[in-house]
């Protein structure tokens, strides 16, 4: 799995907001701090059908076309039943780290940032500012494209 997301916090200045890895691990997302610049956060939860599934692995596909551009994906589900969201994740092949804030439309998050369907994904910058919030992928990838510096290719032609 990728390293932590890199944000001392998430929603704004959502110091208190707390999660839960699969380990049972209890973080507060002021804990939390990485080196990318730019963190996508896809909020879901398995009972809110199919279209929640799909979204995160259509997000595993974003992960690998801006890899090694300073992205970072996290997801966050709010899930009631913890055990639900353990079977699922247990399944998957994503490259990320997944937390639960298990209090569905009561959650921290839900509450904070006004969310009232699912799957939902916010772009972050370093700086903790949220900078979109969308529940479409393809308005996502172009918004990334927008912001995030074209990957650098290597210079392999050598002049003589």
């Amino acid at each position: 799995r990728s390293t932590l997301f890199p944000y001392t916090t998430l929603f704004r200045s959502r110091d208190t907001w707390a999660v839960t890895d699969s380990l049972n691990q209890k973080f507060k997302i002021s804990d939390v701090i990485g080196s990318n610049d730019y963190l996508v956060v896809c909020v879901w939860a398995s009972w809110a059908g199919d279209r929640a599934l799909q979204a995160r692995n259509e997000l595993d596909s974003i992960r690998a076309r801006y890899a090694g551009r300073s992205l970072n994906i996290a997801d966050v589900s709010i899930d009631v039943n913890i055990e639900r969201w353990k079977k699922i994740i247990s399944k998957d092949t994503l490259s990320w780290f997944s937390y639960i804030d298990n209090q569905g439309w009561e959650s921290q998050i839900t509450k904070s940032c006004n969310l009232n369907k699912l799957p939902v994904f916010v772009l972050f910058t370093k700086s903790k500012r949220e900078i979109f919030c969308t529940t479409s992928l393809t308005d996502m990838e172009k918004k990334i494209d927008g912001v995030l510096p074209e990957k650098k290719e290597k210079n392999t032609n050598k002049k003589k």
